[in-house]
């Protein structure tokens, strides 16, 4: 598969905004083993795939979601048995967020049953806008002033349409931050995420896009990001309880490629190393095996252009 080289190639403003619209009506595709349910869940069949590659925050990283791409050879695997699921954060502090979020939006429309993209806090809705955000600038930077506001109208309106959450039914559930405030008092998946409902609760959006894990024996504390909150292995067992399953995989913190959390129940994977001067980029890949699933958890260092560090385990 040949991807277009963005940062190559600009795109004019029509053509950005076509693409947009396009890939918009294929966030809530349904088919090919993925299922998509209102307000913004996405379950995966786990007959519908033989690898599963999931990638964390990016923020306009071209050069390292490239060097992803390159060194396990992702793109070329679509459509063969293979999903990829991004986590979000697509867009600012990097230097090229209109080439990156071009890229990716190429592969969800070319494989909209096997590209999952998740909304993160830095896809915001408009009332809860992070910092840094200078999409607004690399957008006009890109555009120019006169398509600018044009084109973040569209991509906001992009953004509301996301999807939150990624399940894979009885294994795990994938998502930018933590799991939504509602889990406190809910007793299934479907109820904790509003299934069903035509928007999630302001709160749970703004828990699930921005929560971090700590290893506290707690619920819940109020974060210094000033939004979301810090959920403690307490939090994280409820969850994992009422949703029936084994693991949290999700992004929104800038670690060397992967950390693990409350006892290898919560997984982060952070894949945008140049904007926060790291070394490695990090992925997960999830391989079926005939007693359940694979973990491997990779480092691909920036300047080796390798993998340099893999831990892998089974579900338990």
């Amino acid at each position: 598969m040949v991807l277009k080289s963005y940062r190559d190639v600009k795109l004019s403003h029509s053509e950005f905004a076509e693409t947009l619209r396009r890939v918009a009506s294929k966030l809530n595709y349904t088919g090919g083993g993925v299922r998509y349910r209102i307000p913004g869940l996405v379950e995966i069949d786990e007959n519908s795939f033989n690898e599963l590659y999931v990638l964390g925050d990016v923020h306009g990283d071209y050069s390292s979601v490239k060097l992803v791409f390159e060194t396990i050879g992702i793109p070329e695997k679509l459509g063969t048995g293979v999903k990829l699921v991004f986590l979000g954060d697509y867009v600012d502090r990097g230097s090229y967020q209109v080439e990156t979020l071009a890229l990716l939006l190429e592969l969800k429309d070319r494989y909209p049953g096997d590209v999952i993209l998740l909304r993160g806090n830095h896809e915001p809705p408009r009332w809860l806008l992070p910092y840094p955000h200078d999409l607004p600038y690399r957008v006009s930077q890109y555009f120019g002033p006169e398509k600018s506001s044009e084109a973040l109208h569209l991509l906001y309106k992009f953004f509301d349409k996301l999807p939150v959450v990624a399940v894979l039914p009885g294994e795990a559930v994938l998502l930018h931050g933590g799991p939504p405030f509602r889990t406190l008092h809910a007793s299934t998946l479907e109820e904790a995420f509003s299934v069903g409902d035509p928007m999630l609760d302001d709160l749970d959006l703004e828990t699930v896009l921005w929560s971090d894990p700590v290893d506290e024996e707690t619920y819940l504390v109020e974060s210094v990001r000033g939004a979301g909150f810090f959920y403690g292995q307490k939090f994280t067992d409820k969850f994992l309880k009422i949703a029936e399953v084994k693991l949290i995989i999700r992004g929104h913190e800038a670690v060397e490629g992967y950390r693990i959390n409350h006892e290898r129940r919560v997984i982060t994977v952070f894949s945008a190393p140049t904007p926060y001067h790291l070394g490695t980029t990090g992925l997960l890949r999830i391989v079926k095996t005939g007693a359940g699933f694979k973990y491997e958890l990779m480092r691909v260092g920036v300047i080796s252009r390798r993998v340099i560090d893999k831990l892998e385990f089974e579900s338990y």
